[in-house]
């Protein structure tokens, strides 16, 4: 697969080799939108510490898709990421009722 670098500034992620540039008029996400930094539990109950959240440049093109960079807290946990899509996402509840949000933020 592509390498892919996260810009200093964690801006945006492009592909290794590529132009670090975004056209004038790309839409970009409001960062408002994105998880805070921090410790987040999972809808079955494990904790995730978000490390970050970048860009992605090549989703499209007026378009950066934003992802989710984390840590699984328990184990010896790589690091992931997932479509701010999906982490915002809610799911089935599995004891029924109202769907639940897939991760919470933990307050310290």
């Amino acid at each position: 697969g592509d390498v892919w670098v996260i810009d200093q500034q964690w801006e945006y992620a492009y592909p290794e080799g590529t132009a670090n540039t975004q056209p004038d008029d790309v839409e970009i996400p409001e960062c408002a939108d994105y998880p805070e930094c921090g410790v987040w539990r999972h809808f079955k109950g494990q904790n995730y510490h978000v490390l970050a959240c970048v860009l992605n440049g090549q989703a499209g093109e007026n378009y950066l898709e934003p992802f989710v960079v984390y840590r699984a807290l328990y184990g010896d946990s790589p690091v992931f990421i997932r479509p701010l899509q999906m982490w915002d996402e809610k799911v089935p509840n599995p004891a029924g009722g109202e769907p639940l949000r897939r991760f919470t933020k933990v307050l310290q």
